[in-house]
Order: C-alpha cells, then structure tokens, then sequence
C-alpha cells in the first residue's frame, strides 16, 4: 500500500475513528508477522547449537563488538532523529527517542568492557556486562511501551525534561549497579526471570501496537510491532546460553540492531516522510489554489485592481482593462489615481490615506455611486469593493470595481417615471408633494413665504366624451405647454392627474400670485386646435398662501382644493383667494354629509305628495313623491341642499331607490284601498341613471310593491338625458319595455335641442315652473309655454305644467289645452295622510260622475 494513502495519526485522532483501507490492509503485514516468527523459531535451535569454534576467541569478540557498535549508532540515530523532528513527532513517539538514547548510551558501556577494547580481564567483567545489558534492554522495553500506550498529543518542552531525566537516571543507576555487580552474587535464574519480564512487557506491547496500527492505521505501528518482536527474539538468544558463552554470541545482537533499524525506519517515515509529503500535497495543493485563484480572478466580471500601499497598480484583471480602456500590461503599474478624474485626484488621495491607516473591508457600493475615468478621458459611475490584504509583510487591497452606469441610468429612468407625468412629461402628485414639503422647511427656517395654485380645467370633460380621450390627451398636453410659460425661475408646474394642475411658487406675495393666477387665465383663452378641431376650456383657479392658510402640505392642499371650487361657483375660469370661512363651510358640510349617510338607517326620511290633476275637469290623475328630510338636531334640511349633497358624495343612488320603493309601496296601498288608475310620479337624478343596475333596480321594486309598471312614471331632467345620449337612449329603451311611463322634467330649461324627443320613448313633457309663474304678465313665456304644448301634442306627448299658483294661470293652460296641472293653487306637497282627502277625487272621475270643478271645489289639506 502507497504511504502516501495512510493519513496522520494526529488527523486520525481529528476524526475520531480509523480509515477503513489501513483496517483492510492489516492483512499483508500480519501474514508478514507470521513469516517472520516462524523463522525465528527456526533460528533459535540453529543459534544455540552453532558452533564458533573456527574463530578465534579475540576475533569473535571483535565481532560482538562490531555488532553492538551498529546498534549504539542506530539507537543513537534513533534519539537524533526524534529530537530533530520533535516538532512534527506526537509525543509517545519522543519518548521512544529518549529509551534508545538511554539504551545507545548503556551499550556503548558494554563496547568498552569488552576484553578485546578495555584489556581488562574477562572473568571479571561478565557481571557487569550482564547488568548493563539488562538496562539496555529494560531502556528499549520501556521505550516500545511508550509508543504503545502513551498518547499521541503534540510534543511539549515539559515532557521533554521528564524525558532526559529518567533517561539519565536510568543509565547512571544502571552504571552503578553495574559498577558494584561483581561484589554480589548473581544467577542465571535472576537473569532469566529479568529476561522473562521484559519479554512480557515486549509482547503487551506488541499487542497494543497491533490494535493501534488497525484503529490509527498507521505504518509506523506496525514497523514498531515487527521490531519488538525481533527484540525479544534477541533477548532470547543470549540469555538461553550459559554466562561464560556470552562473549562469543553476536546473533542477539544482529536481532536488536535489526529491531533498531526497524524503529529507525519506523520513526523516519512519520518524522521525516509524512511531513514531507504533507508538504508536497500542500505545495501541490497552494499551486492549485493558486492557478484556481487566478482562474477566478482572470474571469471575473468585475474589474479586480490589486493595489500596494504605495498606491501603485500591482495587478489587473481583463475586466478591469477592458472597463478602463487600457491594456492589462500598460495598466499594471500606473497610480490608481490615473483612473479618477482630475478633478477628484487629491481628495482620492487623501481618502487613501485616511484608508490605510485603519484599513477596513469595505462592502460593495457602500460609499455610493463614485465616478471613475476611462483612458480617452470619459467619465462613468462605479461602486467599489475594498479587501485589505497582508503577504509577506507587505500590504495591498483588493479593489473591485463595478460598472453601474446603465443601472443608473436606469434608475433614473425609474426614478423619472415615478416622479414625472407619462402624459405631459411634468412632475406628478407625488413630485409636487415631495416640492412643496421642502419648500415649507426652507421657508420655515428663512422666513420665507410660498403660494399653491389648485388649477382646474373647466368643460374639459365635456371635450372629452365628445371629441375621445385621443383630444383630450392633447389637450391636456397643449395645456401643459401654455402653463409652462407662466412659470418664474425656481417655480414649480405639476399635474395632479386627470385635468388637475398645481403650481408652486416660492418668494410669493399677494400681488405677484395674483398676477400668475391672471397670466393663467390669460395662456388659457385661445382656441386649442388638433386634428381640425377647435377645442375651448378654461381654468378655476383656487390659491392659498404659506404661512397664513396653513403650515402643513395638507392644509395648503386642502385650502386651495376649496378655494378653486369656490372658483368654480364664482363663475368659473376665475381665480379665488383661500378664505377661513370656507373651511367652516365645509366642516359644517362634512358634517351633514355624515349625518345624510346614516338618515336612511334611522328612519329620517320621508315622502310628501304633491296632486297632479286633469286639466278638462279638475279631477286627480296622480301624485308626484317629494323627499324630505326632518333632522331630528338641524329640523327640516332643504331638499336643494341635501339632495345636491347626496349626488356629489355618491349617496343619491341608494337614496333613489328607497323614495322609488316607498313611493310605490304607497301607492299600492292606495290602490288596495279601491283607488285605481293613480299615477305615480318619481324624480330620477343624473346619478341613478349613470348606474349600471338602475333598471333592475326600478324592475325589482316593482315586483316587491306589486305596482302597476303602467301606473309609475319616472321623471328625467334634460340635463341627464343629454350627458350622454346613446347610453340614456339605451337605458329609457330598457326601462320602457317594462311599462314604466318616461317623462321630461324642467323642458325648455336646458339643452336647446330636441332631436332627442323623436328618439326617447318618451310619454310626457312638463313644462318648468320658470314658464308658468309669467303666464299673465309675460308674452314670452305664454309663447314658449304655448309652443311647448303644441310641440308635445304634435309628438303624441302630454304635457304637465308646475308651478300653478294663480287662478289666471290655470285658465291660460287650460285654454291651451295643457293635459295635467300641478302646483299650489291645487295643494303643497302633503304627507300620505293628508292626501285621503284627495282620493275620492279620482273615484268619481273613475264612475264618471263628476263635472269640471271649480277652485273653490278643490280640497284643501287640513
């Protein structure tokens, strides 16, 4: 098996558990063990009957010494060896080191007493060699029991004391026992019993050596176990022959020097090979890293500048060439400042300094957006990454270099989009905002003033579902472009979406906002004109001013809304200064806009009925249903103000439908008390028919209620059915093929044509109140009230006039053959138990027993 294969029996004990391939290979090494005892125990018979006997006594003698010679040097090797390498060694296998050591000394000692050497006399000496080498032997046991059993830590300098201490105590007691050896009997049993010991500790030590050369699986271990075992073999060599033969033997000898030789090797190749290859892997193992990092640093996206603390570019990779326009080769010594703008040179200068004096990691793009230079002069954006690094006492950084030039122009791009119009490519709400929140904190610290223009587009709307959105895009751009050359330096024009613009404007006093406000006015009154058609709006300007309208962004915004709608109701395409009183109007509005949320819920409202009768014989053909509203705090609320109210907060459609319901619930209770053939008039605002479920709404109380559809008649203002014609048409269309009656409140009020009269289904038209009140008085209102009724019957329409409050009136209408009178002289609108009193007026009308009544044959409410 390789050497290189068998890992460290430090990083064995790392790991805590022993590699599987050392376990398998266990095998090879005992079958080796077994060759090798079983020649030992042919070689014991052979050595004890050997006979030496050709050789001359001095020249055996010089062989023994020969023999224990290269022992003492192989053990001494041995100290040298572990010494030299206790650096690398684990501690057990220094102990080894100090045994051979004691046992290379002690052996020299048994050089020296040899007869041929010392010349000192044979018998006198077999003693003493006896004892020294029995602490020799005892010196190499010892040592085997230390690499089997002691631990296999680093080394440490208190070990190695202990170590030389009992080195030298064991040979200095071993010296003096010798010394004194040959004035105290000795035994061959005591030396056999000696022998017999060290050969026990030998083959506990040899067994320990086996099971850590499986567990560990380390060589050394086993090359320990085979150098025991020849130990013992040459222990046994020389102490089964009588003491007088023991000059003459040099084959235990031969067995320890190989057992030497063995250790030697064994100590070799984990204090000297091991390292060595580590060293190579590792070596091989940095060159790797090495090509490995410059494959990555080669590669890498980012620019990779390695800089010295001098400033000097020591490396670059292409990236970073290629981003600054420059070569690597020429790249690779210029200052780093060559790549920053001149401009910016010294103060990159001094941040270098600053840096390497507590250099520190830098994340990348931590320092924001820094602005580098390429070779032909041009400027762009880069973050920068910075690795303080230390090699060899020298210091660098590692600087990586990004380009970020198209995310920033991108995020600019995204930035624009989110603070800029699509449209007109002005500041949007949120620009405007993020403005004028600023301007307040300048104008706070300097004491300074500021105005806000709310600008609202008048009859833009109405261009719009005329013309398409296309004009009115256009227009809305065209407007921008005028509204621009209003502007003064530092002013600041945005859109607030839909046709909503605002102006800030800095340093402002009455007079000059005011002269804006006019020069508005004044960019807005000529034509707009695209695609051949001729656009006109105009603008209701609404302003406050900072600090006395208000010292927050809300307050300034909210101030200008109410005044540009205080514009509005001034006329329009005006301009109104913000006032207090407005916001109380509109505190005491939102007020009665919560209380209108919840009037339904508590029952605050309810229905009165004004009678509709028959022009020819007075008789009553229906009521029209007036809601009205008793505010159990605020007393009985105007319609004209709650009703406008409702329709501008978006609660008029729920509204509707509770009068439509109980107008026609009623009216069904009438009719279950005998009254038939009543009609049922209902007010529909612009809203309710803008609703897309208005239909299924009226169709719906019907069926609840059980009136008659025939019997309901909804009445429509021209203003609403003219906002958008086709869909009205749909709608009417829908609403009539139910059987619901249509009629057209307020006629000759509102839009002038009368296209819509043959395309509605409608059934009749009723004459505005503002016709009727100068019948006597007025020739232009008899002719328009007379042209009206003409119209209407020449259609195949009735007409209901409103209004009636003079008997002179009535005859007019009457003579003009109006169908329906409707209006104080007949009655106010009353509650439903008011009205029993008019019922039995269409009873009689039903059996046809009446007569034209006069006025005075009128009921009147109690």
């Amino acid at each position: 098996m390789n050497s290189a294969q068998i890992p460290d029996d430090r990083e064995a004990m790392a790991t805590g558990s022993a590699m599987m391939p050392a376990r398998k290979s266990i095998t090879g090494h005992a079958w080796g063990l077994v060759f090798l005892a079983i020649a030992t125990v042919l070689l014991l018979p052979l050595t004890q009957s050997m006979a030496l006997n050709d050789l001359s006594l001095p020249m055996l003698i010089r062989l023994h010494a020969s023999v224990k010679m290269v022992g003492a040097a192989i053990a001494f090797a041995i100290f040298l060896l572990t010494w030299n390498t206790r650096r690398g060694q684990p501690i057990n296998f220094v102990h080894v080191g100090f045994g051979f050591l004691a046992a290379a000394v002690l052996g020299t000692a048994q050089i020296v007493m040899l007869p041929a050497i010392s010349g000192l006399a044979l018998d006198h000496d077999l003693h003493t060699m006896v004892v020294l080498r029995l602490g020799a032997d005892s010196a190499v046991t010892g040592a085997l029991l230390a690499a089997a059993f002691g631990p296999s830590r680093p080394d440490s300098a208190r070990a190695y004391r202990m170590d030389m201490a009992l080195a030298a105590v064991g040979v200095v007691l071993t010296i003096m026992l010798a010394m004194a050896a040959s004035n105290w009997a000795h035994s061959t049993m005591q030396t056999a019993a000696h022998v017999a010991l060290a050969q026990a500790l030998l083959v506990l030590a040899m067994a320990a050596l086996l099971l850590r050369r499986y567990w560990r699986g380390q060589t050394a271990f086993g090359l320990l176990t085979l150098a025991a075992l020849l130990y013992a073999t040459g222990m046994a060599c020389s102490f089964s022959l009588p003491l007088e033969d023991m000059p003459k033997i040099h084959l235990d000898d031969a067995y320890k020097a190989l057992a030497c030789l063995l250790v030697y090797r064994a100590l070799f190749r984990e204090g000297v090979l091991a390292p060595w290859r580590h060293l190579v892997e590792s070596g091989r193992a940095v060159e790797e890293d090495r090509q490995r990092y410059r494959q990555l640093f080669d590669s890498a996206p980012d620019g990779l500048l390695l800089v010295d603390a001098a400033g000097t570019i020591v490396e670059a990779n292409p990236s970073a060439a290629k981003m600054f326009g420059w070569s690597i080769t020429d790249m690779t010594g210029q200052p780093i400042e060559t790549l920053i703008p001149r401009k910016q040179r010294v103060d990159h200068e001094q941040a270098r300094a600053r840096f390497l004096k507590a250099p520190q990691a830098r994340e990348m793009g931590r320092g924001g957006s820094l602005s580098a230079e390429r070779r032909d002069g041009s400027a762009f954006s880069v973050e920068v990454a910075l690795v303080p690094q230390e090699f060899g006492g020298g210091r660098t950084t590692l600087c990586i270099v990004r380009d970020v030039t198209e995310r920033r122009q991108l995020e600019q791009s995204l930035m624009r989009q989110a603070l800029h119009d699509t449209l007109t490519d002005l500041p949007n709400r949120r620009h405007f905002r993020d403005s004028v929140t600023k301007a307040l904190a300048h104008a706070e610290r300097h004491g300074g003033t500021l105005a806000v223009l709310f600008i609202d587009l008048d009859n833009f709307k109405q261009v719009n579902d005329t013309l398409g959105h296309s004009h009115g895009d256009e227009l809305l751009r065209q407007v921008a472009h005028r509204l621009c050359e209003t502007l003064r330096a530092g002013d600041l024009l945005a859109r607030m979406g839909g046709d909503e613009f605002a102006l800030l404007l800095t340093d402002a006093n009455v007079d000059s906002v005011a002269a804006v406000a006019c020069k508005v006015l004044r960019v807005m009154e000529p034509h707009f004109i695209h695609a051949g058609q001729t656009m006109k709006v105009g603008a209701s300007i609404g302003i406050t001013m900072y600090p006395e309208d208000g010292r927050h962004i809300e307050e300034l915004l909210s101030n200008a809304d109410l005044a540009m709608y205080r514009a509005k109701g001034q006329g329009r395409n005006t301009w109104c200064f913000f006032e207090q009183r407005m916001t109380e109007h509109v505190r005491a509005r939102s007020a009665l806009q919560q209380d209108l949320a919840r009037a339904i819920e508590r029952g605050q409202f309810e229905l009165e009925f004004q009678p509709r009768m028959k022009a020819s014989d007075g008789l009553l053909t229906g009521f029209e249903s007036l809601l009205r509203w008793r505010h159990p705090e605020r007393g009985k609320v105007p319609p004209d103000v709650f009703i406008a109210l409702a329709e501008e907060c978006g609660q008029i459609v729920p509204i509707g439908e509770w009068v439509l319901r109980e107008s026609c619930a009623q009216a069904a209770r009438w009719r279950a008390a005998g009254v038939e053939n009543l009609t049922m008039a209902v007010n529909v605002s612009t809203h309710q028919l803008r609703h897309p479920g208005f239909a299924a709404i009226v169709q719906q109380a019907l069926l609840d209620t059980g009136w008659p559809a025939q019997q309901l008649e909804l009445e429509i203002t021209e203003t609403a059915l003219m906002q958008d014609p086709r869909e009205a048409a749909t709608l009417l269309h829908r609403i009539a093929s139910l059987g619901v009656r249509l009629a057209v409140d307020d006629f000759g009020t509102g839009y002038s044509s009368l296209a819509y009269l043959k395309d509605y289904p409608l059934h009749r038209l009723k004459v505005d109140r503002s016709f009727v009140q100068g019948l006597h008085v007025n020739s232009s209102d008899r002719v328009i009230a007379t042209s009206i009724i003409q119209l209407a019957h020449a259609l195949g329409l009735q007409v209901t006039a409103e209004g009636i409050e003079t008997p002179q009136q009535r005859e007019f209408l009457v003579q003009h053959q109006c169908d329906e009178l409707q209006g104080f002289l007949f009655s106010p609108p009353i509650p439903a138990s008011a009205c029993e009193a008019w019922l039995p007026r269409a009873s009689r009308s039903m059996s046809g027993q009446a007569s034209t009544p006069g006025i005075d044959s009128i009921p009147r409410p109690a």
